[in-house]
Parts: C-alpha cells; structure tokens; sequence
C-alpha cells in the first residue's frame, strides 16, 4: 500500500445508504453505467472455450463467443447472493446475469466491483431481490440500486487498497495450488512404492499397479462401516446460527460457501476427526474440524478394526485418484450422479500399521502447511474486510500521494 495515506474523517451526513461524509454522493448505478443482461444459456458453455462466460455460479465457464468487448462489472441475477464478478475484455454472459458497463467520467469501475462486495450492500441487494425460494434481481432493482460515490480520486485510492489485498490473497492462493501440486505428487508414490525400502514389488490387479509384496488390498467395505446421513430438508435450515452445524454434499465438494445449521433433534451426528465422504455430485472427502450433522447424500466412515488400518492413513487413502476414478464410474443420473454402489468396489492399497503410520505423518505434514496458508488467507480476508466497511462508509478517507 505504497503511495497511499489514511486519515479520519470527522464531518458526515445521513443517507439512504447509511452516514457518508459530506463531500461524498449517493448515486444509481442506472445513472453511473449502462446495464445490461447476457443472452446465453447454460449449455453454451464450452470447456476450454475461448472467452469468459459469466453466469450467477462463482465458477467461471468458457464460451467459444462473446457478446461483450469492455470493461465490466457482472451481477449475478439469481442466487443467495449477487457476488459481483469484474473482467476487461471480451466475454460472454448469461441470460440472467447482467453487465454494468460504460461507465461515466465521474465512476470508477473497479471502486463500483468492491462496493458491491460491501456485506452492508450485499444485504440491501438480498432485501430488494424477489422471489422465496430463489431471489432474483431484476433490471430495474439494479438500475435504481445507491451506492456511495466519493470523488473519483478517491474511489481509484479505495480500490487500490482493496485490490493490494486481493493481490496477496492471490499470493497465498498460488501457494496453496503448489503444496496441493507436491501433495498428489507424494501421494502418487507412497500409494505405490511406500516409504520404506521395499526390494520385491507384485502387481495388484485390483488397483491396477504394482505395490510392495508384503502389502495387501482391501475393499472399502472390508475396512470399515460407511453411516449414511440424514437429510432435515431445506424448510429446516437456517444461517443465524441456531442449533448445529448441517453438513451438505454441496460442502464437501465445495460447490457453495454458505454455511447452514438446523434445530431439528432427528439428525445423525459426526463429531471432530471423523471422515466423511459424498458419493453424490462431485466426490468430496474431508476430515471434520467441528462437530455436526450431515446429509443423507454423505456417509461416515467408520474404522472396522484399528489394528488393521489406521483413521489417518485411511483418510489419505480415499484421496487417491483410484479411489476417485471408481466412485465416478460407478455414477448414476441426469441431474444429480449418485455412486452409492461404489462403495462395494472401492480398492485400498494396505502396508502393515508402522508404514501406514509414516505414510500419514507425511502426508499430514503437507496438509498442516496447507491448513496454514489457508488461515493466513482467512486473515486477509478478515482485514480485507474491515477496512472495505471503512473506507466505503469514509468512516476512514484514503488518498494517493
């Protein structure tokens, strides 16, 4: 943040938006930018398309078109939250996700993205948006949409601040890829080689390689129980907090980032250091960090016979690529695969204990160094956020210098 001065400001006025300093407006994003929404659906989508192609899910898709060449703000039109994406160049756009763009002399792009990320303004666009089951944002909710405007040196100053951080949250991020990178390759020879010195090898047919002679191969089911999940329905979720923590198959997989908990007293629980698997949607595997309960899209794996096989090693073993090649290919349905059968043919490559043991030490060192970085980015973000609710209230002013 070099170049950049803080100071506090002491004269504000009341808003719609809130308390901004005075010198500051209160703007409509339909007077700032032309809007506009995309004309894509969801099967124009093209893996390894030529263009960015933005519709409301946080992943970005590719397209083999475009229907934009500018610099743009993207709002999600559906959603349980309108995260806004922002992209320079030519992209493509779903039917219900719209463009702001053109924007005129007095507004700055990248300040109007951070202000849209704001939680304060998160939470008016969820209170505006229609609809119960899915909220839905329509053309003229954004286009009469206020947000607070300060001199447009002063947004260029905010957005930098706010971009400095996003850069080193990319930092971690590019690290985190690295260590994940380094773990699969580790992975790819302790599950065949091992760790220790092994001088005679026999091929498993099972898994497809060969593996130490005095190691065996186990069926899953061989192993341990798997504990099916209950589902409360999403009538009985909430997001305040109240009761505990719900555990979904879209958690594991990581295909959302909303938490929900549930008050319901028919529910199964999981407590800290259990394993726990999906076998509907995309394969998703965790070791539990907080007590809970889970989804009947989730099982809970456990330990047959601890002489046998070891929680740790067993955690890393359901990692493997095979593991994750054999639950896919067992997928049935349109749209929603389930694998439930997977489960009986599931291959687990077994050491003796002492080196099942050296094998998750290992792994679990990678994986402490990963958990690490993640905290270091959950810290940024925490500042990032702080000083977001800060400057877009002027509460602190920033300029370049």
């Amino acid at each position: 943040m070099n170049g950049i001065r803080f100071y506090k400001e002491l004269d504000f006025k009341d808003t719609e938006v809130g308390r901004i300093p005075k010198d500051w407006e209160v703007r409509r994003l339909g007077e700032v930018a032309e809007i506009k929404n995309g004309k894509s659906d969801v099967k124009d989508a093209v893996p390894g398309g030529l263009y960015p192609f933005f519709d409301r899910s946080t992943v970005v898709k590719k397209s083999n078109r475009y229907l934009f060449d500018t610099e743009a703000v993207i709002i999600p039109g559906e959603g349980y939250k309108f995260i806004p994406k922002y992209y320079n160049g030519k992209f493509d756009l779903h039917q219900r996700a719209y463009a702001l763009f053109n924007f005129d002399i007095s507004t700055y792009a990248p300040y109007v993205f951070y202000a849209l990320q704001w939680d304060k303004i998160q939470n008016i666009l969820i209170r505006r948006a229609v609809g119960f089951t899915a909220l839905s944002l329509r053309k003229p909710i954004i286009q009469n949409f206020p947000i607070p405007l300060p001199p447009l040196p002063e947004q260029k100053a905010i957005a930098k601040v706010l971009s400095d951080f996003d850069k080193l949250i990319e930092v971690i991020d590019r690290k985190i890829k690295a260590l994940e990178r380094i773990k699969k390759g580790m992975m790819d020879i302790y599950f065949t080689r091992g760790v220790f010195e092994h001088k005679e090898f026999i091929y498993s047919k099972e898994l497809g390689h060969e593996i130490p002679k005095d190691w065996e191969v186990k069926k899953l089911t061989d192993l341990a129980d798997l504990e099916r999940g209950k589902e409360v329905g999403s009538k009985n979720y909430n997001r305040k907090g109240e009761g505990i923590r719900f555990i979904r198959v879209v958690d594991l997989s990581g295909a959302r980032d909303d938490v929900v908990y549930t008050t319901s007293k028919d529910v199964k629980i999981c407590k800290k250091d259990d394993i726990l698997i999906t076998l509907d949607g995309s394969v998703g595997i965790v070791r539990m960090g907080f007590e809970g309960a889970y989804s009947s899209g989730i099982r809970k794996v456990v330990i047959k016979d601890k002489e046998k096989v070891l929680k740790d090693f067993l955690f890393f073993a359901l990692q493997g690529d095979l593991v994750q090649y054999v639950i896919k290919s067992y997928s049935r349905g349109t749209t929603i695969q389930h694998a439930g059968e997977s489960v009986k043919h599931i291959p687990i490559p077994l050491p003796p204990l002492p080196e099942q043991k050296a094998i998750a030490d290992r792994l679990k060192s990678i994986d402490d160094l990963i958990e690490n970085r993640k905290r270091m980015r959950e810290s940024l973000e925490r500042m990032k956020k702080w000083f977001m609710g800060k400057l877009l209230m002027g509460e602190i002013r920033v300029k370049e210098v």
